[in-house]
């Protein structure tokens, strides 16, 4: 099976080849070199650079020295592309960052008196302030999940005592 990409690439080479053919028939009649584009490692359809080829030494004339090739000029070296150094920042902050020091300054701005989300949890039944822990946990063994969970409530604002907390959790 042929590969894909020959088969892709086939009417580009047979088009630069067909363009060849004019230029092979001039230099036949005009006498020039014809090496054909087949043989050429830099004709058409292949990847290989092309190569300028030095003219040959003049002629000696009067028994004096040949005379050297004229040298083509060399290339401008190219400009490096991808090297720019990289656009310098507006002295603005990003959107994140205005949202930042805004979220500080309400922070900030906070006193105790200013409206706000506060939660207060009452006891979970009479006397349990006046529980110990274990207490506590004896009379959990036997209470529903809403039991627990507002017991876990009244632990986390005000005792934190880390064994009643343990026990709420399962």
């Amino acid at each position: 099976m042929p590969d894909p990409f020959s088969l892709i690439t086939a009417p580009a080479r047979l088009g630069l080849r067909l363009a060849a053919l004019p230029l092979s028939a001039l230099r036949r009649l005009t006498g020039g070199d014809d090496r054909g584009f087949d043989d050429d490692p830099s004709g058409p359809g292949t990847n290989a650079p092309a190569t300028a080829q030095a003219p040959a030494a003049a002629p000696a004339r009067n028994g004096a020295a040949p005379t050297p090739p004229a040298r083509a000029p060399k290339p401008k070296p190219r400009a490096n592309r991808g090297t720019t150094p990289p656009r310098k920042r507006a002295a603005e902050p990003t959107r994140g960052e205005i949202a930042d020091r805004r979220e500080a300054l309400r922070e900030a701005e906070a006193t105790p008196d200013s409206p706000g989300a506060e939660i207060h949890v009452q006891e979970p039944w009479k006397g349990y302030a006046d529980m110990s822990a274990a207490q506590v946990i004896d009379r959990l063994a036997d209470a529903p999940p809403a039991v627990a969970a507002m017991v876990r409530l009244y632990e986390g604002q005000n005792a934190k005592r880390e064994a009643v907390l343990h026990a709420t959790e399962g």
